[in-house]
Formats: structure tokens, C-alpha cells, sequence
């Protein structure tokens, strides 16, 4: 029996002993990796995997289960196992979601040339990129190099008629390369994500050459408040603040910085951000959520005031508002509140015009001690693994032990110097640089 065959059959099987409603997601995919190590192919690997996964309301209560048989025999074994788990789940007062009205939008999120690259084609450019990079920095040690490409279909179906099948692929490229001495570390890490067969892998080898080349020379910082420029790769983490903070499941906790704040002017009016799951080729595009509520985009901070919060089906009949198309799970577990392809407004001026502006900046590329920070107040303290000092817009050298600290929300108040206008994609990402004054730098 195929996949949609055992997701409907499933579904039956528990729809007859479950008293409120069923759900399940039934997927399944084959990916593969190649990688070198230490300037050497170290691996190629193939995996498969597939998953039915159940949920169910009964009497009021949600339970869950899956499994990775993909067989007919023992459906009805994982149906009542589910509705026997619900006996503890959590109480509940929602409904599953009906059928939406009118035709759902097909977004583009396979890409079959990346279904068909083979192992042969990727372990040759692998070694071309190495040699490449051996050949301009003979002293650098390729630590890892590697390519990672997969498809999968899923298909989802509840007891209130909604259904919908997707398919998916993924292609990722990463590479670090690294020089130690008996005084000196330096290492630097690049990595692309994308849906289609699109990665220019010269241009990110070219990129970690480039900041090579830039981190021969260390300049010394001293210690003090000064401007920070976040680089997409990093500003990843200080507007995942904002997206935690807009967590309906956190808003109703009571412990995000945005509770009761909805529709205030809380930062610079230049911040906008939100998500927008229905954008082709998103990394992380879909029509439907793992719940089955339609996905639309959204506004988080428009013009710097708190526009949205998102919801799962469980924290939006909580607050007394409706599913966002936000509720996304794993296997076995609940659902709670995520999102899909976040982006941020991009400025009026590219990078390189605004950098040259400053007389002095710390330009931030890679950071450490995520630990350290508190998503839910803003502060964060983080050790600069990579960043350089730049003056008038060029490069005077890497910095080294060199931590920055600071509160996201009170910078992005009062201290948002500029944001670019160019963005790249980190992940479900889309990031321009951004500019902060004031962080705190301290220096060893």
C-alpha cells in the first residue's frame, strides 16, 4: 500500500474509536551525503526514512503516536495506542480544522535536478573545491567540506475532510577551513541552504577565501560601547528575539516581552519583519500547517509597532482567537506554535555604500555562547568566533577574544543605525545586515 493509501487507512482506524476527530501526516524521503574531512573524502552516505504520524481528540483529550512501518498489518494497533496516551493528554477546547473553501495554491518547493545529482558529480566538484582552495591557501586546512541532498512527498488528512499532498526537496553545502598554530586559532564556517539546484558552491568557497585572507592580520579593540554590524549569518539570532517574543504559547505565558503590547510602537519605525510560508522555493514553504489550518502571511513588527502574534490551534483557543496556520509538530510530540520563511524588510542603500560610512565598526560574521542569552528579556552576551574591524568601509583586520552584549529590544529601539537593502537567505531566513550602536565590546 502507498503512502497516501496507509495516511487514509490510519486515519480510518482511528476515527472509528476516537469520540473527537483524528489527524495523521504520513511522509517519507531518501537523501544523501558526501564528505570530506581533513582535505579527504571521508564519507557518502544514503538514507531513507518514513513516518505515519497520529493524532487524535478523545473525550477532550489529545493524544499522539506514530511509527516507521509502512505496512497495512498493525494500524489499528497504533490507532488505539493513540487514543490509550490520550487518556493523560492535555485537555483541549478546539475542533481539527474543516476543509478550507476554494482551491488550495500549488507553491514550488521540488526541484528535480536536485532529486537527480549523483554521488559521482558531487565527490569530483568536492575535490575540484578542495584543490581550489589548497591551491590559494596552502597553509589552511580543509576541516570539512560537505553536500547534503534529499526529496520526500508527505501527505495530510483529517477526520473533517481536509487533505493535501506536498512534495519537497532540499540541497545543502557547507565548508570550514582553518589555520592553527602553537598562537594562533583561526577558523572560519560557511554553509548555503536551498529548495533548488541553484547553489553557486565557487562563490561560497570564494567568500571563506576572501575572509582569509582578510583574518591574516589580527587588529587589536578596545573594550567599549561601539557600532556592531550583524551580518545576515548573524543577524539570524538577534531577530529570532522578535519571533520568540511573538510565540502565542509564550504571549499567553505571560513571559514575552510583547504581552499586552499588541499594536504599540515598540522600536525604530525602519523595523518590519514576518513570514510569509507561501513564497516559492521558501525553504521551508507550505500551504497547509501540521495541523491543517491554511498558512498566510503575516506581519510581526510593522514599522517597529507589535502587529501579530502566531497560534497553534491549542494556544488560539486559549487566548479566545482563531489558528494562525502556525502549529507545526514531530512525531509523537504535540503541536506547537513555529514559523516558516521569516523576512525582514530590507533598507534604501546596499551593504558595501553603508559600510564605507563608518569610520569604525565591528562587522560580526560568526558568534558563540548562544547559552549565555535570555530570548525572553533580550539581553545577550556572545563570543565573536569571526568578525573583523573595519574602518571607511574596509577591512583592517580580524578581531580576537572579543565578546559583545547588549538587550535586542532596547537596541532596536534606540539604536538601529542602518539595514541593508541587499538580503540573503540563513536557513528559513531572509536577512539584510544590520547595523547597531552602542553594543557593548569587550576586549581581552
Amino acid at each position: 500500500m502507498n503512502l497516501l493509501g496507509l495516511t487514509e487507512k490510519l486515519l480510518n482506524e482511528a476515527v472509528r474509536i476516537a469520540e473527537g476527530g483524528a489527524d495523521v501526516r504520513g511522509s517519507t524521503g531518501r537523501g544523501m551525503e558526501v564528505i570530506f574531512e581533513q582535505n579527504k573524502l571521508k564519507a557518502i552516505t544514503a538514507s531513507q526514512s518514513s513516518v505515519l504520524d497520529l493524532r487524535v481528540i478523545n473525550r477532550g483529550r489529545l493524544g499522539a503516536m506514530a511509527t516507521n512501518k509502512m505496512e497495512e498489518v498493525g494500524l489499528a494497533d497504533v490507532a488505539k495506542e493513540a487514543v490509550d496516551v490520550s487518556r493523560f493528554g492535555q485537555r483541549i477546547k478546539f475542533n481539527l480544522p474543516r476543509r478550507p473553501a476554494g482551491t488550495l495554491p500549488t507553491l514550488k518547493t521540488y526541484d528535480a535536478k536536485v532529486a537527480k545529482m549523483s554521488e559521482t558529480k558531487l565527490v569530483s566538484l568536492g575535490k575540484r573545491l578542495i584543490g581550489e582552495i589548497l591551491e590559494r591557501e596552502p597553509a589552511m586546512m580543509v576541516n570539512y567540506l560537505g553536500f547534503a541532498v534529499s526529496e520526500g512527498e508527505s501527505f495530510f488528512a483529517n477526520s473533517r475532510g481536509v487533505a493535501r499532498r506536498e512534495r519537497g526537496t532540499s540541497n545543502s553545502f557547507w565548508v570550514e577551513i582553518s589555520k592553527i598554530t602553537e598562537e594562533d586559532f583561526f577558523q572560519i564556517g560557511l554553509d548555503k541552504t536551498s529548495v533548488e539546484a541553484n547553489i553557486n558552491y565557487k562563490e561560497v568557497v570564494e567568500k571563506a577565501l576572501e575572509m582569509a585572507v582578510w583574518g591574516k592580520h589580527v587588529a587589536k579593540l578596545r573594550s567599549g560601547r561601539m557600532r556592531v554590524v550583524f551580518t545576515p549569518e548573524t543577524a539570524r539570532g538577534l531577530i529570532g528575539y522578535f519571533v520568540s517574543a511573538a510565540n502565542g504559547k509564550l504571549v499567553n505565558e505571560g513571559v514575552s516581552r510583547f504581552t499586552g503590547k499588541l499594536g504599540q510602537q515598540m522600536f525604530d519605525p525602519r523595523l518590519t519583519l514576518g513570514e510569509d510560508p507561501r513564497i516559492d522555493w521558501g525553504s521551508s514553504s507550505c500551504v497547509l500547517d501540521d495541523e491543517g489550518v491554511p498558512t498566510r502571511p503575516k506581519s510581526i513588527i510593522e514599522c517597529g509597532k507589535v502587529a501579530n502574534f502566531y497560534y497553534d490551534l491549542n494556544q488560539a483557543a486559549k487566548a479566545g482567537r482563531e489558528s494562525t496556520g502556525n502549529g507545526f509538530r514531530e512525531p509523537y510530540f504535540q503541536a506547537d506554535p513555529g514559523v516558516t520563511n521569516v523576512i525582514v524588510t530590507g533598507g534604501e542603500e546596499v551593504f558595501q555604500k553603508l559600510l564605507k560610512g563608518e569610520n569604525e565598526c565591528l562587522v560580526v560574521h560568526q558568534v558563540l555562547g548562544a547559552g549565555q542569552s535570555n530570548p525572553y528579556n533580550g539581553d545577550f552576551q556572545l563570543g565573536v568566533s569571526l568578525g573583523y574591524l573595519a574602518r571607511n568601509g574596509e577591512i583592517v583586520g580580524r578581531v580576537k577574544d572579543v565578546s559583545i552584549a547588549g538587550n535586542v529590544f532596547d537596541l532596536f529601539r534606540d539604536s538601529l543605525v542602518w539595514i541593508s537593502k541587499e538580503r540573503e537567505w540563513e536557513g528559513a531566513y531572509y536577512l539584510p545586515y544590520i547595523c547597531l550602536d552602542k553594543v557593548s565590546v569587550t576586549s581581552s
